[in-house]
């Protein structure tokens, strides 16, 4: 009989790997699960790289992961500060927006507009 230990393993490290993360209203699976590994690793005093944000989702490309952080700033969760590398900030709560079927209202309307409908105040 033989009997393996992988030892502890670090909380937010890079081979992880997801975790099953409860769906945040709003958010897809994906983007609950980033938003969770930003603010474990915000907690522990820093922000992740795009490429350890890849590796930890288990995705192939670091334009998924630009996806998805824009899709968190544009949803509220998440702000990026400007002229600073790795500059995201969770947000301890999202923004407020008003939300329509889980997405921001501002969101909605922006797509409106980008879709050349006119929307009125």
């Amino acid at each position: 009989m033989t009997a393996t230990s992988a030892g502890p393993a670090i909380a937010g490290s890079a081979n992880d790997g997801p975790r099953p993360t409860p769906a945040t209203p709003g958010l897809t699976v994906q983007q609950s699960q980033l938003l969770a590994f930003l603010r474990l690793r915000q907690n522990a005093g820093g922000t992740p790289s795009f490429d350890e944000m890849k590796d930890h989702l288990g995705l192939k490309s670091r334009s998924a992961i630009h996806r998805l952080v824009t899709a968190l700033n544009e949803r509220g969760f998440i702000e990026r500060l400007p002229n600073r590398a790795r500059a995201l900030r969770v947000l301890d709560q999202p923004r407020a927006f008003g939300v329509l079927g889980g997405v921001p209202t501002e969101v909605l309307l922006a797509e409106l507009r980008r879709r050349g409908l006119q929307v009125v105040s």
